[in-house]
């Protein structure tokens, strides 16, 4: 590797730890009462990474219970297709 990149790479390595540690100090202070509510929702991604699907598959189960419950409560004869 040449000096170049070598600067490149270690100039980037600073950068991103720099920017690492402001982000987490910002977020420790608050921004002196003011809340990074994107930095909260990033964290709460990272947390629950699907809790979006849940949802909506628990909302899909409670539907075919529903649905399951309206076949098993109606009337139908034997025999008959459903």
């Amino acid at each position: 590797m040449n000096n170049g990149n070598g600067y490149l790479v270690a100039g980037l390595v600073i950068g991103i730890f720099l920017l690492s540690n402001l982000l987490a100090f910002l977020a420790a202070r608050g921004l002196r009462g003011k809340r990074l509510e994107w930095f909260n929702r990033m964290g709460e991604g990272i947390r629950q990474p699907f809790k979006a699907e849940d949802q909506f598959l628990d909302e899909l189960s409670q539907r075919v219970n529903d649905l399951q419950g309206e076949k098993g409560s109606s009337h139908q004869e034997p025999g008959s297709p459903i």
